[in-house]
């Protein structure tokens, strides 16, 4: 399912990249989503209905970079799920302690 996203370092940058068509199925199609889209509507009667994805995105992209009180963002939050499962899975470079 990560097909033709990416997630480097470049330079001083972590760099992620991911396909528009990725995002968009993320939202309408993850089995923990209440977005569907239109055809789905009927199936699907207490989940919201995506009408224009070019028209949401600069919402959804405006939520990417919100921070709460104290300045912290989706992403931050990300990046520290991230880190504790890679020391949850043993990574190198960490002194671990009990």
């Amino acid at each position: 399912m990560l097909e033709n996203t990416s997630v480097e370092m470049v330079g001083e940058e972590l760099v992620i990249r991911i396909p528009k068509d990725f995002v968009y199925a993320n939202i309408v199609y993850a089995l923990d989503s209440t977005m569907v889209e239109e055809p789905d509507a009927d199936n699907f009667p207490t989940h919201s209905v995506m009408e224009d994805f070019e028209e949401f995105l600069p919402y959804l992209l405006s939520e990417l970079r919100s921070e709460d009180e104290i300045g912290c963002s989706l992403i931050n939050s990300m990046i520290l799920q991230a880190s504790e499962n890679a020391m949850d899975n043993g990574a190198e470079g960490v002194k671990y302690r009990d």
